[in-house]
């Protein structure tokens, strides 16, 4: 069995994201049990953007580092 390969250094840059999200309900018995993806669901967002930061990976398997994009 193969180790696979690792990916010496890899650049993403930065991307800009516009959300347009409307919750339909809130699940008050997954936010008692922890989930916080769910406080998203008191939030709608019409139009917002946000730009996701310049990222620089070091070392990383290529394994891992395909699951980062999926």
């Amino acid at each position: 069995m193969g180790h696979g390969c690792i990916t010496e250094r890899a650049e993403v840059y930065p991307v800009v994201l516009k959300l347009d999200y409307k919750p339909r309900r809130v699940d008050y018995r997954a936010l008692r049990e922890g989930r916080t993806i769910e406080l998203m669901n008191f939030f709608h967002f019409d139009g917002a953007e946000m730009t996701l930061r310049h990222l620089t990976l070091f070392g990383v398997s290529n394994r891992s580092f395909s699951s980062f994009f999926i």
